[in-house]
């Protein structure tokens, strides 16, 4: 019998048999004592000559026994696997030794057979069991151990198999406690066995236990039973899908069934791979190529659309570094090298960079780059992940566009210079023209001479609105027109405009009538030159297109005041000849009629209504039309203004004839154009002020340093030396006074030139052709400081 740690450590862990063992010890302890105490009298005696035993020796003669028993069938059963001469001899004695004192149990006299049967039993017993100690003893001398260590055997191997008979039962449990279907299913395909959780998942087939499998299962059960093998297979039952494993039992004719639920595996690995593909589509209908570099380890993915936009295929390009950095332009590889070693050394939130790379046909493709830094499984920022977009079309048409736009600005610049030569090359002439017919209609007597000057002017006067209309649209479509912010007086605006087309109107026998609610506010800031020009141009459209009848034209409010504004709706209604309704939207369209035969009946450019869209758009509001055919038109017109208390109120204007008399001027005319400087001294002249003439800067200098003036009227374009050139030179102290005030007088009227010229130092503005009420408002302003001075 080897004795080994491993059946001490057997031994140790048995409780059992330590408990056995510790209450045999007890056992004897207490009879020993017990005994000692009944010598000395302390206890009540075991047993009364006569009257037999007593309950105390009985209680302990029963106990006894059943320790006896106890110890009889643990070494029978430990005999099972550890035979010895100390299981015999020890198992005798105490069977002996039970016998006996089963025997004394009997109250039996003491010196009758059975009792000195008994007697003879329990000596036995004992000499048995000095016969198992013996037996120890020669077992231990074999073994080459201490007689404890063979005891110690003995009790381990028992404790070994009731340890192995625990281990079974629990064994037997396990499918029965699982929460997974088991099954075991014969050759025949009937259900031998089923855990509860299979007989559930029976029930809900509608096979229970003991009759066959359902058919899919069948098909499976018979090929792993002719295969030997094990299957797996997938079943889809209701909401679940399970997992099926058939392992047939080798040697036996049955196989046992495992099925695991694995429907949350599942939609877990659908929602991946549904993700995976999102992202695959994502990426490759974006075009995107994708890159994966281990900074530390060199490892790097390239997909398929990465080597797609250098026009090779998966397979023909290597996941290397090499194939990126080998391919970068020469004049590009130094600065996109030193751009990744330097967000590797300090990474930032986003890497972004463009370069080119070679394309297989030897071209340079133009790609934007992105990526990010993210730690590995150590921790370590090593892994470089990124995106490439091929976006050399776009780079081609951002360049494209550029060349376009810088064309489209030269186109511009070339159109704003042929404006304003244009403009200069027209308003020179046209000054002449209506400047010296006005001069003759305020000298000639009434008569035919009369009416062929008026005729002569108002030709004049319709050609400069062609050209000023003309001039106002590409000040607008440059976004070059700004509007003004001056308190004016609502009702003045409008009276002076209806009074001024009123004479046109009475004309062809049509009366204008206007109005304004008693809700507008009159006293309002904004730009009222703008609003006068919407209302001529709807107002007069709506006389030129009439034929009889009048023409209403009325103010009110377009919504609720709010706080300092109000948006104003101006309503103008004619009962002239009316607008088809497919050509109310066209209308506002540059060069757009009503129809050709409008333009050959009416005439006009066709850009009014477009400039008076754009200019209330440009106040806060829109402009529409409502009309029909023989019914006449409506047009609405709305603008935003901010309001002015009606105490600060502005005062009316003079009468242009009182501004330009006031107080004698000396005044330096400087033009080269002896027309324009003719015309312009008479002007001068008939508003009683001295005029001294220069045909050039030059001789400007010269007059301002001989005499002494109150104004200057300086034009700008002129030979040897221009008026900003002579300007300049005044300004800064070589000629006359250099505070003296200067007037713009010029034939340029394109947008900018007014701050042009004013920011070079002038002090007023006049555009040719010149209009005498914007004369005499220059006039009697400098008029007025030459009286404070």
């Amino acid at each position: 019998m080897a004795v080994t740690g491993r059946t001490f450590a057997g031994f140790v862990r048995l409780r059992p048999a330590l408990v056995l063992a510790a209450t045999y010890a007890a056992a004897f302890v207490l009879v020993a004592l017990a005994a000692l105490a009944a010598a000395q009298g302390v206890l009540p005696p075991f047993f009364i000559q006569g009257q037999g035993a007593t309950p105390l020796r009985e209680f302990v003669l029963l106990t006894a026994i059943v320790l006896l028993a106890m110890a009889c069938a643990m070494l029978l059963t430990s005999q099972a696997t550890a035979r010895s001469a100390f299981h015999s001899w020890c198992g005798l004695a105490f069977l002996l030794l039970m016998a006996g004192l089963c025997g004394i149990s009997f109250q039996t006299a003491f010196g009758s057979l059975l009792n000195w049967v008994s007697r003879s039993y329990e000596y036995l017993g004992g000499v048995y069991l000095l016969a198992a100690l013996a037996a120890l003893r020669r077992d231990a001398r074999q073994e080459k151990c201490e007689p404890a260590d063979v005891l110690r055997t003995v009790f381990a191997a028992e404790a070994e198999r009731l340890e192995y008979q625990r281990k079974l039962a629990d064994l037997a449990r396990f499918p029965h406690e699982d929460p997974h279907p088991v099954l075991r299913a014969g050759h025949d395909a009937r259900i031998l066995y089923a855990n509860p959780a299979a007989e559930r998942f029976l029930q809900s087939l509608g096979a229970p236990p003991g009759d066959p499998l359902p058919e899919p299962f069948r098909t499976a059960l018979a090929h792993c039973f002719r295969t030997g093998a094990v299957k797996r297979q997938e079943y889809a039952f209701r909401d679940h899908v399970y997992e099926i494993s058939f392992a047939p039992i080798a040697g036996e004719r049955y196989a046992n069934i495992y099925l695991s639920d694995v429907s949350e595996r599942k939609q877990a690995e659908k929602t991946l791979k549904e993700s995976q593909e999102r992202f695959r589509l994502a990426i490759e209908t974006a075009r995107l190529g994708f890159f994966d570099w281990n900074t530390r380890t060199g490892e790097t993915f390239l997909s398929a659309q990465w080597k797609s936009q250098l026009g090779y295929a998966d397979d023909e390009l290597e996941n290397r570094l090499e194939e990126f950095s080998g391919r970068l332009h020469p004049g590009e590889r130094d600065r996109v090298l030193a751009h990744v070693r330097d967000f590797l050394a300090r990474p930032y939130p986003n890497y972004e960079i463009e370069f080119r790379l070679r394309h297989r046909d030897g071209s340079y493709r133009t790609i934007y780059t992105r990526a990010i830094l993210l730690p590995d499984a150590t921790g370590e920022r090593c892994r470089m992940l990124g995106t490439h977009l091929d976006i050399t079309e776009r780079k081609w048409l951002e360049e494209s566009l550029d060349e376009a736009r810088a064309e489209a600005e030269r186109a511009n610049r070339a159109k704003s210079e042929f404006l304003a030569v244009m403009s200069h090359e027209i308003r020179t002439p046209m000054n002449g023209i209506l400047g010296f017919s006005q001069l003759l209609l305020n000298r000639a007597a009434d008569g035919e001479s009369r009416e062929f000057l008026r005729l002569l002017h108002y030709s004049g006067e319709r050609l400069l609105d062609i050209v000023n209309d003309i001039l106002d649209l590409s000040k607008i479509e440059a976004g070059k027109a700004e509007l003004q912010s001056f308190p004016f007086s609502l009702r003045e605006a409008l009276d002076s405009t209806v009074k001024i087309l009123e004479v046109g109107a009475k004309a062809k026998g049509i009366s204008i009538l206007h109005g304004i609610d008693y809700e507008v506010p009159f006293c309002l800031v904004g730009d009222s030159g703008r609003l006068r020009q919407v209302l001529t141009n709807l107002i007069g459209n709506a006389v030129k297109f009439s034929e009889r009848g009048m023409v209403i034209v009325s103010v009110s409010l377009a919504g609720p005041p709010e706080p300092g504004g109000v948006s104003l709706c101006f309503t103008v209604k004619d009962e002239g000849a009316g607008i088809p309704e497919d050509r109310l939207e066209q209308i506002f369209e540059p060069f757009s009629q009503a129809g050709s035969s409008t333009h050959a009946k009416y005439g006009g450019t066709g850009l009014g209504l477009t400039i008076s869209k754009n200019l209330a758009e440009m106040m806060g509001g829109s402009i529409r039309a409502e009309s029909a055919p023989g019914k006449g038109s409506t047009f609405f017109f709305t603008a935003r203004f901010e309001c002015m208390p009606e105490t600060l109120q502005p005062a009316p204007s003079p009468e242009p004839a009182a501004a330009g008399r006031g107080r004698t001027l000396t005044i330096l005319l400087v033009e080269d154009n002896l027309v324009n400087r003719l015309l312009a001294r008479e002007l001068l002249r008939e508003r009683g002020h001295d005029v001294v003439e220069a045909g050039n800067g030059r001789e400007a200098l010269n007059k301002l340093r001989a005499g002494t003036f109150d104004l200057v009227l300086m034009d700008i374009l002129m030979p040897e030396m221009d008026g900003e050139e002579a300007v300049r030179r005044i300004r800064s102290g070589e000629a006359g006074d250099p505070k003296i005030p200067i007037v713009a007088l010029t034939a340029h009227a394109l947008a900018g030139d007014r701050e042009k010229y004013l920011a070079s130092g002038m002090d007023a503005y006049l555009s040719k052709p010149i209009r005498t009420e914007e004369l005499d408002e220059v006039l009697r302003l400098f008029a007025q400081r030459k009286k404070a001075d």
